[in-house]
């Protein structure tokens, strides 16, 4: 291994320090702003867990008002994207329905989990697993 610099100069420790000291004016908004975020948290936290346990997780969903397809599929995934407006954050998404991929795998319990793969153009040996779960 190189080592490119073996002492930090005392002004960039100071510098990096400084970054996480707290200031009166730090201390004094934070505590102004308390009862806020206390109220908001509790407001939108009911609002979370009701989303959670009336989430549609499994079965079919009509989508553009006449096509009914599996909720865990390719084409609710794309539909989701466009009416979220992904793209318009730099979301990379290829639409192709070809450089994707659906398949299911079984958990502990025998249920389907399902999955869906983008297909690498390039080949490459870096990878990136995204999962997300429910209760």
């Amino acid at each position: 291994m190189k080592v490119i610099n073996d002492s930090v100069s005392d002004e960039i420790l100071m510098n990096g320090y400084q970054k996480f000291c707290y200031s009166f004016s730090k201390i004094l908004l934070v505590i102004l702003l308390f009862p806020f975020v206390y109220f908001y948290s509790k407001k939108y936290q009911k609002q979370f867990f009701k989303f959670c346990f009336t989430y549609q997780k499994e079965g079919n969903v009509k989508i553009n008002d006449d096509q009914l397809v599996d909720i865990n599929s390719f084409d609710y995934h794309y539909y989701d994207c466009k009416i979220k407006e992904l793209n318009k954050y730099g979301y990379p998404i290829d639409w192709k329905k070809e450089n994707y991929q659906e398949f299911v795998i079984k958990n502990n319990n025998n249920e389907d989990i399902s999955c869906l793969a983008v297909i690498q153009k390039n080949k490459s040996n870096k990878w990136v697993i995204g999962f997300h779960g429910w209760t």
